[in-house]
């Protein structure tokens, strides 16, 4: 039986690279499970990250995120509270 990967959603307000290493670290920390990795280069708005979260609610789903803005990080957690996804 194949098992479900975990999505690992790389939220970023650039292109998301440093997010991606830090989803390899926690890849090796693992290596028995699966992985997905799903980006999200660019994001600028509440409402670009309101998409990232809702694409990963129900899913067995955590959000990697590097943002530079205070209130876009504030905000990344209080919708992944609320959706109750992982970050």
């Amino acid at each position: 039986m194949s098992q479900v990967p975990v999505e690992l959603h790389i939220v970023s307000d650039s292109t998301g690279e440093t997010a991606a290493r830090l989803v390899l670290a926690l890849e090796a920390q693992f290596p028995d499970l699966a992985f997905e990795e799903v980006r999200h280069p660019r994001v600028e708005s509440v409402e670009d990250l309101a998409l990232a979260v809702n694409r990963a609610r129900g899913r067995p789903a955590v959000m990697v995120y590097t943002l530079v803005e205070p209130g876009l990080r504030e905000e990344m957690r209080r919708l992944c509270r609320r959706s109750r996804v992982h970050y």
